[in-house]
């Protein structure tokens, strides 16, 4: 039987799930051209009675121009499997399958998806606050406004943004912009408080779109 550890490793820009199978770094040998996944998506790695697929790392450039690697997860009564790996980028990767005891899994697993140890200030608010603002759909709908994304990195561990676009019509060619607005360290629900109920725009800046979008919808463009 394999051995398995859960590492997050939080380093320069991002955060990242880095396998240890056996006390080695799986993705150092099976993908090196890219970071491990992001631990908020640990839940992908449960082991059900119906084997599934989860992705484990991503190239840098994304999966569509270098590829990403997969596991096929499958369960028995006593052990889990990781087997069937595939790369879009490596047509035939051929990788062993690796046999994990059952209980030493879960546990490692409820382990990891329990343990924030590595976060940082902000994006342990990021954590708490997302789920809530994307299901307040309400006040973004109020403003034309839609898809908001809480930006954090290790690198600036008190550094929090809020992203979002602002699309006044929906058909194609429309006119659309993107916003970052800086949110201070503050609770999550003072914070959700006030984003909820004010306009989202306010103390923004335009990160994304074009001189013309923002030209036509009354935005300076600095970039």
């Amino acid at each position: 039987m394999n051995r398995l550890t859960l590492h997050v490793a939080a380093v320069d820009h991002r955060v990242e799930l880095r396998p240890l199978v056996d006390g080695a770094d799986l993705l150092a040998t099976a993908f090196p051209d890219g970071p491990g996944m992001d631990p908020r998506h640990l839940p992908t790695l449960a082991a059900t009675a119906e084997p599934h697929e989860a992705r484990l790392a991503e190239a840098e450039c994304m999966e569509i121009c270098c590829g990403a690697l997969y596991v096929t997860i499958t369960r028995t009564p006593t052990e889990v499997r990781w087997h069937g790996w595939r790369d879009p980028d490596r047509p035939g990767l051929s990788l062993p399958t690796l046999r994990f005891l059952a209980t030493h899994y879960d546990a490692e697993l409820a382990r990891a998806v329990g343990d924030f140890s590595w976060e940082w200030p902000a994006r342990t608010i990021a954590r708490h606050l997302e789920p809530a603002l994307r299901d307040a759909t309400a006040w973004l709908t109020r403003w034309e406004c839609d898809t908001p994304t809480l930006a954090t990195s290790p690198a600036t561990p008190t550094q929090l943004d809020l992203l979002f676009f602002h699309r006044p019509t929906g058909h194609a060619g429309a006119p659309w912009l993107q916003f970052r607005r800086a949110l201070p360290l503050a609770a999550p629900e003072t914070l959700y408080a006030d984003l909820t109920t004010t306009d989202p725009r306010a103390g923004a800046e335009v990160v994304g779109g074009s001189a013309e979008f923002a030209e036509r919808l009354g935005y300076p463009w600095l970039w």
